[in-house]
This record gives structure tokens, sequence and C-alpha cells, in this order.
């Protein structure tokens, strides 16, 4: 879906600056189209996933479960990786 943006909004050899990196989707699609890219990313997991995408790694993902549970509180939201890491929010 970025392509397109990117395509129509940056010319060949140019430089986009993606201050979202997150797993690094523009970087991937502007080196395919001959562009550079500048990626700001604050999560140190997510700038490891782009940096191997970015390297043509492949990338396996962890299955996760997300489970929404009603609580007197609002909603709690549980996600629970195969590496049986968990995080709630409130």
């Amino acid at each position: 879906m970025i392509e397109p943006c990117i395509l129509a909004g940056c010319a060949e050899g140019g430089t986009i600056l993606d201050p979202f990196f997150g797993a690094g989707t523009t970087g991937v699609v502007a080196a395919n189209n001959s562009r550079h890219a500048i990626g700001i990313e604050l999560n140190a997991e997510y700038i490891d996933l782009a940096a191997a995408r970015l390297r043509g790694e492949k990338i396996v993902a962890k299955p996760s479960v997300i489970t929404l549970i009603p609580s007197q509180a609002g909603i709690t939201l549980s996600s629970t990786n195969i590496d049986n890491r968990q995080m709630s929010l409130l």
C-alpha cells in the first residue's frame, strides 16, 4: 500500500523520511524502487526487525494470541506470545 505513495512522492534516487519506521516496510519499498530511506524508530525490537528485512533475511513471525477480557475497569487487552511473555493494558 505504501509503494504508490513512494513512487508518486519521491523521484528515483530521492530520499524518504519515515519518522515511524516500524518493521521497515518503507525502507524495503524504497530500496526496491531505487530510492533511499531514513527511518526513525524508538522500539528496539522493531529496529532489529527492520534491519533484518533490509538485509533481505526471511522473517518468521511468532504466533500470538490476543484476548479481550471485559472487566469492571473496562476492557483488558491481553497478548501472549509463543515465548510466554504477557502484556496487559487496562
